[in-house]
């Protein structure tokens, strides 16, 4: 009877979520877990041209990913090249967080759908794969305070975007993988950032 309820209560809290086709890789606690921490973010322009928006999508993603998960994420790039992903792959970057974002803005609220790959170094092995996807007002008074910090970095564009950037942001890095982090000397980098 327990397990009904749980699997009942997984249901529930799935069906609402923005979030579809989650994939972790078999082997992320053998390998992933405690080697594939330090990431870099590429972005592809939304609709092959905004890069402004890219960027956002980027720097969103790498905010929540170091605040709320244990990764090192390092920096972000915007191009819509496979080969860029994989270039982001050099010096001490383990993975690459691979954004491929679509957006359309209606009357008060933006549509938003990004699949999203992490994606391990070495031999480039999808490490978790999810799509989010959903509508959210532009204006959120939640969120209100970090939509004007993003304005002051990215421009105007935050006004429309940064709102539901974040609501999409936040509900796809929440379904990554947590990374461990075991060394001191990683947990001292991860605090500097």
């Amino acid at each position: 009877m327990r397990s009904i309820h749980l699997l009942v209560a997984l249901l529930v809290s799935t069906a609402c979520s923005p979030v579809s086709q989650v994939l972790i890789h078999d082997d992320f606690d053998k390998i992933d877990k405690t080697a594939t921490y330090r990431l870099e973010v590429v972005v592809a322009p939304v609709q092959s041209q905004d890069t402004k928006l890219a960027a956002l999508f980027g720097t969103v993603a790498r905010r929540y990913a170091n605040d709320h998960r244990d990764f090192s994420v390092r920096s972000v790039r915007v191009s819509e090249q496979r080969a860029a992903a994989k270039a982001a792959c050099s010096g001490a970057t383990e993975g690459v967080l691979w954004l491929q974002p679509v957006t359309q803005q209606r009357d008060k609220s933006v549509a938003v759908r990004v699949r999203a790959q992490l994606r391990r170094c070495a031999g480039w092995v999808r490490v978790w794969s999810a799509v989010v996807q959903g509508v959210w007002p532009s204006k959120d008074p939640q969120l209100a305070s970090l939509t004007s910090k993003y304005q002051s970095e990215v421009g105007a564009i935050a006004s429309t975007y940064a709102a539901p950037v974040f609501r999409a942001m936040r509900a796809l890095v929440d379904t990554m993988p947590k990374p461990k982090l075991i060394k001191d000397a990683d947990i001292d980098e991860k605090i500097d950032l």
